[in-house]
């Protein structure tokens, strides 16, 4: 696949579907954070704006995720795993990575509760082995399990009492996938497209985003400072 190719192949699929997962998951959240008192401003076109944003926005950032983690072998499918095995493909197998120098990666071990190698540097190929192997750990099986669950049975079917979304930790499960997905784009795409993407990730309050997500949704704040008054506004950040 040529390199313009590939860019394109990239940024249609699972690129666009982590951004998109975290422009949503952002929104849901920040509209979450101040429902109380959302709910407590008489009824008008805003307050019922929000919600509306608030539900779709619930139900994208659960699809959008759920097409990074698909591993369905069947089809052509753009996902996390497809990334991974092209990027091993062109990692180089001398070229060393000292990873004290890269802070998301440290970041990206302590997610996953791992110690950065003792062999450190590594090389690029098994960097992306490691980062491979992640996605077999228990806890992330897991977070992908239920996450797949509640896109079946909740977004497509709508079965009633589904006991994973209504777990207490299934919201951090998902933020944990969220997190683990934005990581892996960060680190990979300059080895598989030569390409930076989400070049600004940075931790604000355990969900790590660019500094884009504040110039994209700057529209929201507007709303919000509207309903509530700018000084009330609630940030989990």
């Amino acid at each position: 696949m040529e390199h313009n190719e590939l860019i394109k192949y990239l940024e249609g699929g699972i690129i666009e579907d982590v951004l998109l997962a975290q422009r949503y998951y952002y929104i849901y959240r920040l509209i979450g954070e101040n429902a109380n008192l959302i709910n407590q401003q008489a009824s008008n076109y805003l307050t019922i704006s929000l919600s509306v944003h608030q539900e779709a926005c619930r139900s994208l950032c659960l699809l959008h995720l759920s097409k990074v983690f698909d591993n369905n072998r069947k089809y052509p499918v753009r996902n996390i795993y497809r990334l991974l095995e092209m990027t091993i493909k062109k990692s180089d197998s001398k070229y060393e990575l000292k990873l004290d120098y890269y802070n998301i990666v440290q970041e990206l071990y302590m997610l996953v509760e791992e110690k950065i190698p003792k062999n450190n540097p590594l090389t690029e190929r098994k960097l992306v082995e490691q980062l491979n192997s992640f996605l077999g750990k228990n806890k992330t099986l897991s977070a992908i399990s239920s996450l797949k669950t509640v896109r079946n049975k909740y977004l497509a079917h709508n079965e009633y009492l589904i006991k994973e979304y209504q777990s207490d930790t299934f919201w951090d499960d998902y933020l944990f996938l969220l997190n683990l997905s934005g990581m892996y784009i960060h680190i990979l795409t300059p080895i598989c497209a030569s390409s930076l993407y989400l070049s600004g990730l940075s931790n604000y309050g355990g969900f790590y985003f660019g500094f884009e997500m504040f110039t994209m949704n700057g529209w929201l704040f507007e709303m919000l400072e509207e309903v509530i008054g700018k000084d009330r506004i609630k940030l989990w950040y």
